[in-house]
This record gives C-alpha cells, sequence and structure tokens, in this order.
C-alpha cells in the first residue's frame, strides 16, 4: 500500500476499494458480521426471514469464521504488513473468542498474527516514518496499535500467559479523542477540535466518540502489562509491596483523570444498558488489576488477605449487578459470560475459600466477613454459572466446570461434615486444576499456597 503525506481520505479508501480491492478489506466485513450475529436474538425477524431453522444462527457465524479464516489465508500468500491486514486480524480474534471461548487456542493463534502484524507493520512505533503519513493515517495506525495492545493484555489475563506484545519495545501515545468525522473532514474543522482537547488529549464535552473507550482501555492495558510482570515473573519478587503499591498508584491516577462518562462510579444515572455495560467493564477492569497485585502480595508475603477479600466483594457484587443490564433487544449472553469467567469466578473463589477456611478453623480470624451477604451473593453468582452460557457458546463448558467446583465448595460451607485432609485437598487443588487451564503458570491458583492446610482442617 503506497501512501504519502498529503494523501486524503478518499484517496486512502480508494487505494483498497473498488478496482484496488484488496483481500485485508473484503475480509474484515465476516468477522464485523459474525460478531453482529452474536449479539443477535435467535428469533430476529432478519433471521427469520432467512430460514425458520433455529440452527441457521450457528451457521452462519460458523460460515463467517470460515471466510474470514479464507481471507486471512489469501493475505498471508501476498506477505504484506499493514494497517488492513491488522484489523482483519484484530476482528477475527474477537470473533473467535466470541465463538470458540476465551481461552480457545484459536483466538490465542489468531492473537500471535496480530502482534506480528503489528510489529512487522511498524504500527508499534512513532519514528520519521510516520511523519511521512497523513494526520487521519497516523491516528488511525494509532489507533490499530492500542486496539492491539490491550486485546493482548485482555487475553493474556485471562489464560494466565505472557502477553505476547512487550510495551518496552513500543513508543506510540494514546490517539486523540476526536470523532470519525472530524478526523477525516481535516482542515479548520480538525484543528478546531484539537484546540479543544485537555491536555491529556481528552475532548471537554464528555463525548463518547469511537476512539474514547479505546484510549481508556489502552491505558489501563499499560497498567495491566505492569501487573503481569509482577503476576507472571519467574524471577524472585523483591520488595513485592512497595511494587504493588506503586504500580496501583499509577492505576488509580490513570483512572482519576479518565473522563466522567467513562467511570462506572461517576456516570450519569440514565446512561443507556449498552453504555453502561461498557462503563462497568471498564470499572471492572480497573478493580482486577488490584485484585491480581493483592493476590500477588498474599501468595508473596502471606499477608493483605483483607485486602484481596475486599476487592474481591466489590467485583463479586458488580458482576451480579451487571445481569441487570440485560435487554430484550439484543442478546449478551456471550458477553455476560466472559465478565462473569474474567472477573467473578476468580473473586468469587478468593471468597469461597476465605469463607471454608474460617468455617474449618477456630477464631478469631484476622478477616473480617459478612457471611450471610456473601453467602447470598455467591449463590447468585454460582447460579449465573448455571444459564449464562448456552450449548454452543464458546466458554459453555468453561462456565460449567466453574459451577460444580465452586457449588462444591459452597455446600461444603452451608452443610458442614468432618472432612478428612484429602476431601479439603480436593476442593482447592480441584480449583487449581480448573483455573489453571492448559498452563501451570497461572494467575488463577487458588490452591492451598492462599489457604494453608494444617491439622485445623482434619477431623
Amino acid at each position: 500500500m503506497q501512501t504519502h503525506k498529503s494523501m486524503t481520505p478518499e484517496e486512502y479508501c480508494a487505494s483498497f476499494t473498488g478496482r484496488n480491492m484488496r483481500w485485508e478489506a473484503l475480509g474484515s466485513i465476516f468477522p464485523l458480521c459474525g460478531m453482529q450475529l452474536v449479539v443477535m436474538l435467535d428469533n430476529d425477524p432478519d433471521l427469520i426471514q432467512i430460514s425458520e431453522d433455529p440452527q441457521m444462527k450457528d451457521r452462519l457465524l460458523h460460515q463467517c469464521t470460515v471466510v474470514s479464516s479464507i481471507c486471512l489465508g489469501l493475505c498471508d500468500q501476498a506477505s504484506s504488513a499493514n494497517e488492513l491486514l491488522a484489523i482483519l486480524q484484530y476482528n477475527d480474534t474477537m470473533l473467535r473468542t466470541q465463538q470458540y471461548g476465551d481461552s480457545s487456542y484459536q483466538a490465542w493463534r489468531r492473537l500471535s498474527e496480530l502482534v506480528s502484524t503489528v510489529y512487522a507493520a511498524g504500527l508499534h512505533l512513532e519514528n520519521d516514518s510516520a511523519e511521512n503519513l497523513p494526520f487521519f493515517l497516523r491516528q488511525w495506525r494509532r489507533r490499530c496499535f492500542v486496539a492491539a495492545f490491550a486485546q493482548d493484555k485482555m487475553i493474556a489475563s485471562f489464560v494466565g500467559r505472557p502477553p505476547l506484545m512487550n510495551g518496552r519495545f513500543c513508543t506510540p501515545t494514546a490517539p486523540l479523542d476526536l470523532s470519525n468525522t472530524v478526523l477525516v473532514a481535516g482542515g479548520d474543522a480538525l484543528e478546531k477540535a484539537i484546540s479543544e482537547l485537555d491536555s491529556a488529549g481528552w475532548n471537554r464535552e464528555g463525548m463518547l466518540h469511537a476512539v474514547t473507550p479505546l484510549r481508556l482501555r489502552y491505558q489501563l492495558a499499560t497498567i495491566r502489562e505492569e501487573t503481569l510482570e509482577v503476576v507472571l515473573g519467574t524471577h524472585e519478587q523483591h520488595n513485592l509491596i512497595q511494587k504493588s503499591e506503586d504500580i496501583q498508584a499509577k492505576s488509580r491516577a490513570i483512572w482519576a483523570a479518565a473522563p466522567n462518562s467513562l467511570r462506572y462510579d461517576r456516570c450519569p444515572t440514565d446512561t443507556p444498558p449498552h453504555a453502561l455495560l461498557t462503563v462497568t467493564y471498564f470499572y471492572l477492569d480497573y478493580l482486577y488489576t488490584c485484585f491480581l497485585l493483592y493476590r500477588a502480595v498474599v501468595k508473596g508475603t502471606n499477608t493483605g488477605q483483607a485486602d484481596l477479600c475486599d476487592v474481591s466483594r466489590r467485583v463479586l457484587a458488580i458482576v451480579i449487578q451487571v445481569n441487570s443490564f440485560r435487554t430484550p433487544m439484543i442478546d449478551l449472553g456471550r458477553h455476560f459470560s466472559w465478565i462473569v469467567l474474567s472477573y467473578g469466578v476468580p473473586s468469587a473463589s478468593v471468597l469461597l475459600l476465605e469463607l471454608l477456611r474460617q468455617a474449618c478453623e477456630p477464631g478469631p480470624h484476622a478477616v473480617s466477613l459478612p457471611r450471610a451477604e456473601l453467602i447470598r451473593n455467591l449463590s447468585v453468582f454460582i447460579s449465573f454459572l448455571s444459564w449464562v452460557a448456552v450449548p454452543g457458546h464458546g466458554n459453555y463448558n468453561t462456565c460449567k466446570q466453574a459451577e460444580k467446583k465452586l457449588a462444591k465448595i459452597l455446600d461444603q460451607i452451608l452443610d458442614p461434615q468432618p472432612v478428612q485432609q484429602h476431601v479439603v485437598d480436593d476442593c482447592t487443588s480441584g480449583l487449581d486444576d480448573f483455573l489453571s487451564w492448559s498452563n501451570y503458570n497461572t494467575i488463577w491458583d487458588f490452591s492451598t499456597e492462599y489457604i494453608p492446610v494444617d491439622e485445623s482442617f482434619t477431623s
């Protein structure tokens, strides 16, 4: 793809459409259609118009994935790394998490190809070559980079693997908070919009442009990368408590500077359900970084259990509240299952195991928990796992496994029986086996390192 500094948006679009149609551009249509299918209700009139077969939606979704893969195969033959290919790979990765599950190897493999394209196309660098691009294209390439960077950290956190992209080798800053219309228009309108941004690059009117959530996702992802270095790092961690406090201070500064429209704790009460879900996701992501750091401190120093349990309670309460965001117009089941597994299962596991420990050990206990409140919330949460994903959804089997493991521990708490050592070990190691996915070095290893098993557990 040939570009130059004076290139207009029309010229840029003409370079990959019409007579210049490229497989990257054509291919992007199919994962986008697939992701729209994901949120369509099974009884949507547009689907029924095609066929009344209840399996039609799943078949169309499969076809979108297959055709997207074919287009990517043709792009591989051309071996041209550019931002269009990165967009196609990003959308295809997103679709695969929806179809096969967030822990699927299909999604992980496509993510690795996306990261390779980002590096090969130079999207991770702001160097002299970027100065030879028109302003709109520089901003567009920044958006491609930060989307890939955030996606990398999100999936790495979910599966407990090292991120594929290293921010230490990347130089781009977040794209400016400009609307697509202004960005494409250029000229005086663009200059005026840039002049009205605040010093951090946010628009001052509280508008939610397409890029606005992406900016915050990127900023939170930079903190998550530092967190994963602590949580997944194999080297001995020195000054663990200080490292955790330093990272959390950076995280709080980012959260404090975020626009109110993106903050769960400040957004207007009349925010539409679909927008509220996005805002809630940001807050959960922010809290989950705290969770991971507290978890690392507990494992490394055997201190800070109260902080870990406190943030777990907050996360669990919000995850339960997410159910109220349901709307009869769209199907958000796959999105809910991801939230439940990403944030709900780790926090519920910590709370259940702490309740189990307190039930089996004589008091007083260092961590004070509102037992009745937690039992109610944990019961509701485990019931979520039974229906939030249905057969055919990528996360269905994972949700059923989580339900089985957590319900077993809750039963032991509600109906305590004299237990032998191996029974308690089975509760904790069972969670360990489930939450470890296929990777031994997981951030979800709620095993006996968190709950020391001693004589007090035996009958």
